[in-house]
């Protein structure tokens, strides 16, 4: 059953739009320097009035709670995000440089678990738009394992992940690792050509660089200049998800939460002619059946046709693993 919405979130502003005792909200971050499982959450703040003081936090709970025969029970939780564009890169500590407006941006979108055929047969909708695009289908592509870590090293290293007969892995592949001291991801080597990175990847749990205990993730600081994770964890945490319809969130699909995370960046960063470098890697559409994929047809169609402005000067990437 869904939450009735209770609060929306604008211009950096929380609105409360149905009647309720009270509302709350905090901040969500990256716990940097600790933990990349657990995020970072700020002291809980009353929502005065109808609206919030302006927030310039990326990601924000609230909580709002109505009096119910003398008891104050919680009616909504949510978790908000917007994209707050940085003055400086998180990889070099620089403003971003004025004279790389005129670089290509480059956008991959992965989903799990996708053979070329069934990404045929599951999303026709968006076989036409990128067939009209002009997409170049890149026919010898294979597969060089059967999970998603030695795939992406390959597509984000360029290095082999794992250990295959005569060929040892080139790199580390003991259990507790973090990723923190890895310069050759491509999204750094990106960061320090001047270009705006994000990062976004759906299943907390089933991280590609933050998997149980085998991987801890990127401690010291997140890895590009927008990550989504913190707000996937505190979703995931919620009592909220546990009711929600499979692949949803309430009443929003999870793959359009990221979508329109990754609008907002581009958005962002485009106003202000900065190039960006974009990682969208989604879990939940198709990891466990074959059929799932198709509910996101009209949606990544969607996304690809109607921010073509967006995607002019864009390299636009769409990719699987295995």
């Amino acid at each position: 059953m869904f939450q009735e919405q209770c609060v929306t979130f604008g211009n950096k502003t929380l609105t409360i739009v149905k009647p309720v005792s009270s509302c709350r909200y905090r901040s969500v971050a990256h716990n940097s320097g600790v933990d990349d499982f657990q995020p970072k959450y700020g002291p809980w703040l009353v929502i005065k009035g109808a609206a919030s003081d302006p927030i310039e936090d990326e990601f924000v709970q609230v909580e709002c709670y109505k009096q119910t025969f003398g008891m104050e029970r919680c009616i909504y939780r949510n978790t908000f995000f917007q994209v707050v564009p940085r003055e400086t890169s998180s990889e070099t500590g620089k403003p971003f440089p004025k004279d790389a407006k005129d670089r290509p941006s480059v956008l991959f979108l992965g989903i799990d678990g996708v053979s070329r055929s069934n990404f045929i047969r599951q999303l026709p909708q968006t076989m036409e738009v990128m067939e009209r695009q002009g997409f170049v289908t890149l026919d010898d592509y294979a597969k060089l394992g059967d999970n998603s870590f030695p795939n992406l090293c390959a597509i984000l290293l360029g290095k082999r992940g794992y250990d295959a007969a005569d060929f040892p892995s080139e790199v580390p592949t003991e259990w507790g690792i973090n990723y923190d001291n890895w310069t050759d991801f491509v999204w750094r080597r990106f960061g320090r050509a001047g270009y705006a990175t994000m990062f976004s990847e759906d299943r907390p749990e089933w991280s590609t660089f933050s998997y149980k205990k085998h991987s801890h993730g990127f401690v010291k600081r997140p890895p590009t200049d927008h990550y989504q994770r913190p707000y996937f964890t505190t979703l995931y945490d919620s009592k909220e998800m546990l009711q929600s319809t499979p692949q949803c969130f309430d009443r929003s699909p999870l793959h359009n939460l990221q979508l329109d995370y990754v609008k907002e960046f581009l958005t962002a960063y485009h106003s202000r002619r900065i190039p960006t470098f974009t990682f969208f890697w989604n879990v939940d559409l198709a990891h466990e059946y074959l059929n799932t994929l198709k509910v996101a047809d009209s949606d990544l169609a969607g996304f690809l046709q109607d921010n073509q402005e967006l995607l002019e000067n864009t390299i636009v990437l769409m990719i699987s693993d295995h």
